[in-house]
């Protein structure tokens, strides 16, 4: 199970408190958003705007990591998380480590090679896997690391086997939506598949655990799990 931005809807998204909390609760993944500071130092921020999560304005990427940890990214939330900083890309990987965790990491801005830099010296490679938006971003990242672990999804691709091909993908993502029939020729191929789904409804929680996917990513995290232990009760 991955939290989506950690235990975000108990704590502020994309925050160490965030993170703990998900994997503190026995999670097994969590996922974050990295950019990149004016300086190219990765830090984990879902917007490109900091208006939403922090007390800071103006664009991430026009600002300096030095600037960026000054901001307050709790508050928003509430009063009780004030004072909580903006993560840096080691934070993370720092407290995954404690865990035994695994990382989901949603590139939102380059550049790759900082961000590899980071998880190869946490020696964290084999406990994250990658995706962005940006195909360009997915392919500098296949260049430098052949051993990533890379998610494409599946809404992208004509075919499961051109979703498969493409950057040597080692998971597919679909949504509850989507066909299911690709779940289970997944692992034909070799590879994992997720279901993501960032609602709350019980209907679709139960949809998801009888298509039985390798993973699922989840706004919702305690709720699917509160449903799939009285599915199984």
């Amino acid at each position: 199970m991955v939290c989506h931005r950690g235990a975000e809807r108990l704590l502020p998204e994309n925050t160490t408190a965030s993170m703990h909390c998900a994997f503190a609760a026995g999670f097994s993944h969590v996922e974050c958003d990295i950019r990149s500071s004016s300086d190219e130092m990765p830090i984990i921020m879902h917007d490109a705007d900091l208006a939403r999560t922090t007390n800071g304005q103006g664009m991430v990427a026009t600002k300096s990591l030095a600037d960026l940890r000054k901001l307050d990214a709790g508050k928003w939330f509430a009063r009780a998380f004030a004072g909580l900083a903006i993560p840096q890309i080691d934070d993370v990987l720092d407290i995954a480590r404690i865990y035994d965790g695994h990382l989901y990491l949603e590139l939102k801005t380059g550049p790759v090679e900082p961000i590899l830099k980071a998880v190869d010296i946490a020696d964290c490679l084999d406990w994250c896997f990658f995706w962005s938006f940006d195909r360009q971003i997915l392919g500098n990242l296949r260049q430098l690391c052949k051993t990533a672990k890379i998610m494409t999804r599946r809404q992208d691709y004509s075919s499961l086997d051109e979703a498969i091909a493409d950057l040597g993908a080692a998971i597919i993502e679909f949504t509850p939506d989507e066909d299911m029939d690709d779940i289970a020729q997944c692992q034909k191929h070799g590879v994992a598949s997720m279901i993501a789904y960032m609602g709350t409804d019980i209907a679709t929680f139960e949809k998801i655990i009888l298509h039985r996917p390798d993973y699922v990513n989840l706004s919702d995290a305690f709720g699917f799990r509160r449903c799939y232990e009285r599915f199984f009760a």
